[in-house]
C-alpha cells in the first residue's frame, strides 16, 4: 500500500493550488477528488472571475484569507504562463442605504483598497470599458 505524508481532498482551485505549495517542500503529497479529474465541481462553474476580497462576513478568516489569494494571482498566474487582467469589482448603491452597506461589503481588511465612486465617474469607467467591448448578452 502506498503511503503518503499529505493527503488533500479536493481537487478544485484551492486543493490544486494547497498541493501546488507544497510541491515546494520533500513530501509525498495525494490529490483526491470524487470526480475523475481536476476542477469538476464548484471551481468548473467559476466564471473565470477572481473575488476582489470584499463581501464575506467582516474580521472572519474567509474574509483574510479572499483578500491574500487576490492578491496572489497577478504572481501566480505569471509563473504559471496564465494571461491575467486585474478587472476589479463594481458593487452599485442606488440610495443613500445602500452606499451605507458598503462597509459590510468591504470589510476592514480591504477598506483601504477600495473607493466610493459618484454617477459621472462610474460613467467614464463603462465607457471606457467601449473600447475593448466586443459583445453584449442582455436577457
Amino acid at each position: 500500500m502506498e503511503r503518503f505524508d499529505i493527503l488533500i481532498a479536493g481537487a478544485g482551485v484551492t486543493g490544486c493550488m494547497i498541493a501546488r505549495e507544497l510541491s515546494r517542500y520533500q513530501l509525498t503529497v495525494c490529490l483526491l477528488d470524487k470526480a475523475n479529474d481536476v476542477a469538476t465541481g464548484a471551481t468548473k462553474a467559476n466564471s473565470g472571475i477572481v473575488h476582489g476580497g470584499f463581501d464575506p462576513e467582516p474580521d472572519t478568516l474567509k474574509a483574510k484569507l479572499n483578500v491574500e489569494g487576490s492578491e496572489m494571482m497577478e504572481q501566480v498566474a505569471k509563473e504559471l504562463g496564465v494571461k491575467y487582467k486585474r478587472n476589479g469589482s463594481l458593487v452599485i448603491g442606488f440610495n443613500e442605504e445602500d452606499e451605507k452597506s458598503f462597509d459590510y461589503y468591504v470589510g476592514p481588511s480591504a477598506k483601504e483598497e477600495q473607493e466610493v465612486i459618484r454617477p459621472n465617474t462610474i460613467l467614464s469607467i463603462i465607457f471606457g470599458l467601449f473600447k475593448e467591448l466586443f459583445a453584449l448578452l442582455f436577457g
